[in-house]
């Protein structure tokens, strides 16, 4: 099992991907007995002297099908099911590019005993929402069905898994679909290949993945190597690679075993493979490019570079040993990472920088370095990563940045015992599918605590040395992305490079020891004066002499999990309409530390811990929100208070801001679905200042770290104070923790509510913006104004079903029947805080001449609704997806955080949690139709479109001048 999966809940190493590259031997005692292996009875672990988890229940079919089945509880009543089949990109020949692909967009479209589209309309039937609950992906190694399914009955689950295994078996792959489909699957292929991921994929191939078959081949094929998938071509596609012996059926959930097995077998137990089996390809090895540097220029590029050490992958099973040298090389990563992040916050040309290792079967391991640059410095910023990499390589490391990385995944692992015991199914199921991909394995969590804490004592400076020494042995091969053609091409950076390399060593910052009352010095706990308990729904609400109120959810969905959400004054709804604030800035705060105490410091003290938390300011309240533990929950209350009480703003963190805004501003343009997400956004809420998504530049360029750091003290330091928890916690703790936190400052008088109204949606002609990314493409966005969901329950649950219905009748029409795109989107939008204002919004990413297209067909399906309501099983697939996510909701901390944080004393929030299932089942056509007809099919919805800029000119970016209600005339 690879390092990073076992360690997956870490935050300390965000770019970490795979597992480590080097498998340097260590002497290191064994686990203690209590992981002593079991028999290897799993074909999983064959080749492997990792144990098996008994929990697990694996074996192989005749006909050599493998499966692996798990009993697990949660979310109760419902099961996770994937079918993995080994065949993907590396497995077609040099004309059937993008035919694995393909290839699984035809299982969906019918078999000769199932029509087209009916097993999503089964799901659905039963449940499952096609995109989020059944879907399917496609990699260079395998082809994968995925299906979590809200029920757990036998005739459920007869239905779902014999839908997969005919699916499996039996693909009609029918010509006039499959013509309709291969425009799907190019529109998707052209949404996801922008132009710079085309550049950077094209400059990369024979630089990164030299010698590998993977760089001579497109996982999305191209034009014309789609186009040449004839019915009977992809037919035998199908046969040669979709056998029983590539198959591997993997089910967990709430379930029994032997059933299941029973199940499988007589599903898939018939499944005979035509011929014989295929040959595995060649897959190739690294070898010495060319050249080693890779150019990319690109106006909507933001400037940076990544460094790739590449050596042959080694195959064969995860095994103690490998897994012991994965451990030794991802903490020696979380050391460089450390020591990379604290050079960036020094203010020089490396605005941000990391490393990652990859270890890719049938490809090469990588280790990475990415790097990004402050404007044009890309030359100073390669001589600082370089510096910060030399230094390390020198030596010695310190022991405390050793224990600093090894105490945090220790913890990790340790909490990972717990959490595994609350799991969600489908994390055990994907977990199964990444160790076939992998050829790892998976032991029991203590399995891994056990073997992590025994090999501990050896992971020492000179082991950490080693490691790094190890993974960097290699020649570096670079890739550099510009806005502009690098002056010098490869010959400069050549030449950059060589005097990277040589960059001294220097000597390593120190790191002071900081204690948490330095950071968050102790206060006289506050006394409690009332409790308002809501014993229908198990919540507890306590009330401090100050005026702060805490609300806390106990569950036991997720063990040793615990969300503390701390919202303090009123948000965007406490502002007058178009009113402008520096809530961008909120990063800026965060990563400057707290009173004196610097980031680096910060991280040294959560070193074990759950205690960071981030700032943002929503629709009603500025909020601390942080993840923790039974342990941590009450250190963690101590520094978001410290974040909410000494604010800190570190001129070098606003000098960083400001470089990485211009870069990110030139990305925007890069594609349709930013520009509509940055530029969009406002124009949807009427253009008022409070939504907008981007800073004017000028406004970024003239707020220096003083009015910063006086805007959130001033934000942080007015209003009403509500701490909000969930998860598993002791209750008189969280009292004490929030008594002696924010139950203990001084009483606030919360400021005048001032909730303005959102300006009206303008109905004029559709307002159009422009990019400059791919010119084939462009997006249409429909909104129709509709109302606040606490405002008509009943409504709000009918539009609930009337999106649902409109993107699947989109779907099953615009895409599957005209193949005019490859997802259609329907969403519905209520603000909180904001009782008169919500969305619905429908779109597309699409050529710019099918925009007409969509507009008509959406047009249709509206009016239709409007007129005759839904079908009785439109209806009744809206409503059995829209139950069975609410049932899964319902047994989520996400749920119940999200209600506990709003207006308890509003009752309507009681009513809406109250009816949560039932308002959703007594949805009947007649109130889709009434709600289609009064907010869709009556209302005038403002349109955006969003195309292709013409060659040569600037993107439109302007927006409509605000409307309605203005600050001084509310």
């Amino acid at each position: 099992m690879t390092a990073t999966k076992r360690f997956r809940t870490v935050a300390w190493l965000p770019l970490l991907a795979l597992t480590a590259t080097s498998l340097t031997a260590q002497t290191v005692p064994p686990p203690p007995a209590r992981s002593a292996p079991v028999p290897l009875t799993s074909w999983l672990h064959q080749g492997s002297d990792i144990p098996a988890d008994p929990a697990w229940t694996t074996g192989t079919l005749p006909n050599g099908l493998r499966y692996a089945v798990r009993r697990n509880g949660t979310p109760p009543g419902t099961v996770a099911i994937r079918i993995r089949i080994d065949a993907g990109g590396l497995m077609e020949a040099e004309d059937e590019q993008g035919w694995a692909h393909l290839l699984e967009h035809m299982a969906f479209r019918g078999t000769p005993t199932r029509p087209d589209g009916e097993a999503v309309k089964l799901w659905q039937r039963l449940g499952a929402s096609f995109g989020s609950d059944s879907n399917a992906s496609t990699t260079y190694r395998a082809t994968t069905y995925m299906l979590d399914l809200p029920r757990n009955d036998a005739r459920s689950l007869d239905e779902a898994v014999g839908t997969l295994a005919d699916m499996m078996q039996n693909a009609a792959i029918d010509p006039k679909l499959l013509d309709i489909e291969r425009k799907v699957v190019l529109a998707e292929r052209t949404a996801r290949l922008t132009p710079i991921a085309v550049k950077v994929r094209d400059a990369t191939r024979d630089v990164m993945q030299a010698g590998l078959l993977m760089s001579k081949r497109e996982l999305a094929g191209t034009e014309a190597t789609l186009a040449g998938a004839t019915a009977e071509r992809l037919r035998a596609f199908h046969r040669r690679w979709y056998r029983p012996e590539r198959a591997v059926v993997v089910i967990a959930g709430d379930i029994d075993p032997a059933a299941m097995v029973d199940r499988i077998t007589a599903q898939f137990g018939g499944w005979k493979g035509a011929g014989k089996p295929p040959s595995e390809p060649a897959y190739g090895n690294p070898i010495e490019p060319k050249s080693r540097i890779a150019l990319v220029d690109d106006r909507n590029a933001s400037a940076g570079m990544q460094l790739a050490w590449v050596t042959p992958h080694v195959p064969g099973k995860m095994t103690a040993e490998r897994q012991r040298a994965a451990n030794l090389d991802t903490i020696a990563l979380a050391v460089l990472n450390q020591r990379l992040s604290n050079q960036a916050r020094s203010g020089g040309a490396m605005l941000s920088a990391g490393a990652s290792v990859s270890r890719q079967r049938s490809m090469a391991d990588t280790v990475s370095m990415g790097v990004n640059v402050r404007g044009t410095q890309w030359k100073e910023a390669l001589i600082e990563a370089y510096g910060v990499l030399n230094r390390t390589l020198a030596g010695p490391i310190d022991q405390a940045e050793i224990d600093q990385q090894t105490s945090t995944a220790l913890d990790s692992l340790r909490r990972s015992i717990e959490t595994s015991k609350t799991a969600p199914s489908a994390a055990w199921a994907n977990s199964i599918v990444g160790d076939v991909d992998s050829e790892d394995v998976g032991a029991t969590r203590q399995y891994y605590f056990d073997l992590f804490a025994a090999q501990k004592p050896t992971i020492t400076p000179a082991a950490i040395g080693a490691a790094l020494k190890a993974m960097f042995a290699p020649e570096p091969r670079i890739l550099r992305v510009s806005v502009l053609p690098t002056e010098g091409g490869e010959a400069a950076v050549v030449e950059a490079l060589t005097a990277a390399r040589k960059a001294a060593g220097g000597a390593v910052a120190a790191v002071r020891t900081v204690t948490l009352d330095m950071v968050s010095p102790p206060l006289t706990p506050g006394k409690v004066v009332g409790e308002r308990p809501i014993a229908e729904f198990g919540i507890d609400r306590v009330e401090f002499a100050n005026g702060v109120e805490l609300v806390m959810k106990k569950t036991d969905f997720a063990r040793e999990s615990i969300g503390v959400e701390v919202r303090i004054g009123n948000g965007q709804a406490g502002r007058a309409v178009n009113t402008r604030a520096l809530d961008w800035s909120s990063g800026v705060l965060t990563g400057s530390g707290i009173g004196d105490v610097t980031p680096p410091e910060l991280a040294r003290l959560a070193a074990g811990r759950q205690i960071g938390f981030s700032l943002a300011t929503r629709s009603d309240a500025t909020v601390l929100t942080g993840g923790t533990n039974p342990r941590d929950v009450g250190d963690l209350l101590r520094m978001m208070l410290a974040g909410a009480t000494r604010p800190t703003v570190d001129p070098v963190a606003v000098q960083r801001f400001r470089a990485s805004y211009a870069a990110s501003v030139r990305s925007i343009f890069g594609q349709p679905q930013s520009v509509l997400a940055v530029f969009g956004t406002p124009v949807m809420y009427g253009n008022d200042k409070r939504f907008q998504v981007l800073p004017p530049a000028a406004e970024v360029n003239g707020s220096d770290a003083a009015a910063i750091k006086a805007y959130w003290t001033r934000v942080l330091g007015e209003g009403p104070v509500r701490v909000s928890v969930v998860g598993d916690f002791d209750r008189d703790a969280v009292i004490r923790a929030v008594a002696a936190t924010f139950g203990a400052l001084p009483a606030r008088a919360a400021p005048p509510l001032t909730v303005q109204p959102i300006p009206p949606l303008p109905n004029a002609k559709p307002w159009t913006l422009t990019h400059r990314g791919d010119p084939t493409q462009a997006i249409v966005a429909v909104n129709w104004r509709t109302f606040g969901g606490l405002s008509d329950l009943k409504a709000s649950r009918a539009l609930t079903m009337a999106t649902a219905i409109i993107r699947d009748r989109l779907t099953d029409d615009f895409r599957e029947k005209q193949g005019g795109t490859y997802s259609p989107f329907v969403s519905q939008d209520e603000i909180r805080g904001f009782d008169a204002f919500g969305m619905v919004m429908a779109g597309a990413q699409l050529t710019p001449d099918r925009i007409a297209g969509f507009r008509e067909t959406l047009d249709k399906i509206v009016a239709d609704l409007a007129a005759n309501g839904p079908s009785a099983d439109d209806l009744l697939r809206a409503k059995e997806t829209a139950v069975g996510a609410a049932q899964r909701n319902l047994a989520s901390n996400g749920y119940w955080a999200a209600n506990i944080s709003g207006d308890l004393d509003d009752p309507r929030r009681i009513e809406s949690m109250r009816t949560y299932i039932s308002g959703r089942k007594a949805v009947t056509a007649a109130d889709v139709r009434d709600v289609v007809r009064k907010y869709l099919a009556d209302g005038k919805p403002l349109v955006i479109e969003v195309r292709p800029a013409p060659a040569g000119t600037v993107p439109v970016i302007s927006v409509p001048a605000p409307t309605g209600p203005t600050a001084a005339n509310p």
